[in-house]
């Protein structure tokens, strides 16, 4: 049904969000069906007129296709806004804010299922191919629109990086600053596959971000992704390397206090208090055996945490 109506539908948005509902579909059923349908040999350049024939580059090749289709005519959907098509697209306040066209709704649908495609091919072996250094992927947005990843279409795993490329040029054109910051953050995200990088990389480009968003708002949201950072890193160091560890609780410490007590007002700053309450809330905690020999020795080992002073009372 939907393939009949975009056959016959001649108005370029509405053709725009078939191609997508269609690329969703073909995707919903390749993983419905995966285990059969990855027991097929690959066919190559030829698709089976039944669909129960098709191998899985069969349903990839039709994903991107319709997926890459639903972005193309970018000056008209750039034009449109997204309310007008309420009954369709499932948006909060904050999406149809930060991204109000149905550019910005398409190209993020398509990062969201090219997302989801499982390729075999390693993802650093396809950027190594394209002369691409991983750190270049975490490079701000002026410099990452530069990267030619020019992705052919059995590629499947540089499209998502190829749509971040496109939305934020867009973004970036239409002087949606905020918009192009939270996409970044989305891209951070999206690149934590490449875990090597991620891990070398993706904590310097936030605080990159942090510096050059100086006295704007939106650096909230930058330091709640450095904090997931920080606790994670926090929480890798052994207990017994307690200097360490209360370095990094401190560094933490004082970036949500600078941050909160810089952006007040900002409507999504409970995130950072939140995580500041987390980080000051006192605990104690008493590890031992549940029994002991009437004459051996008695030891309990007690950690505690954002505590200054402890009484302790000992009962047969």
């Amino acid at each position: 049904n939907l393939t009949d109506m975009l056959a016959k539908s001649t108005d370029v948005v509405e053709k725009s969000v078939l191609h997508s509902m269609l690329g969703e579909l073909y995707l919903q059923y390749y993983q419905k069906d995966q285990w059969t349908i990855n027991q097929r040999t690959a066919l190559s350049g030829f698709v089976p007129s039944d669909m129960k024939e098709w191998s899985k580059n069969n349903f990839y090749d039709k994903v991107v296709e319709h997926l890459n289709a639903s972005i193309e005519p970018r000056a008209q959907l750039e034009k449109a806004q997204v309310t007008p098509f309420a009954a369709v697209v499932d948006l909060g306040k904050d999406s149809r804010r930060f991204y109000p066209t149905m550019y910005d709704f398409l190209a993020l649908r398509a990062i969201e299922f090219f997302s989801q495609i499982d390729e075999d091919a390693d993802l650093s072996r396809s950027l190594a191919k394209k002369n691409i250094a991983s750190a270049s992927l975490f490079a701000s947005a002026n410099e990452f629109v530069k990267l030619q990843f020019d992705p052919q279409p059995e590629e499947y795993n540089l499209w998502a990086l190829e749509t971040y490329k496109k939305l934020l040029v867009s973004l970036s054109e239409r002087k949606l600053n905020t918009s192009l910051v939270l996409t970044q953050l989305d891209k951070t995200d999206f690149l934590s596959k490449l875990h090597n990088a991620h891990q070398s990389y993706a904590f310097p480009s936030l605080q990159a971000m942090v510096k050059n968003r100086e006295n704007d708002p939106i650096s909230v949201e930058i330091v709640d992704k450095m904090a997931d950072f920080y606790t994670r890193q926090i929480g890798e160091f052994p207990q017994e390397d307690s200097v360490k560890r209360l370095e990094k609780t401190k560094e933490l410490y004082d970036l949500l206090q600078k941050t909160i007590r810089k952006y007040p007002t900002y409507e999504r700053i409970s995130v950072l208090e939140n995580r500041l309450l987390q980080l000051t809330q006192p605990e104690f905690q008493v590890k031992g055996n549940n029994t002991f020999a009437p004459k051996a020795d008695k030891k309990l080992t007690v950690e505690y945490k954002n505590l200054k002073k402890l009484t302790a009372k000992l009962y047969r």
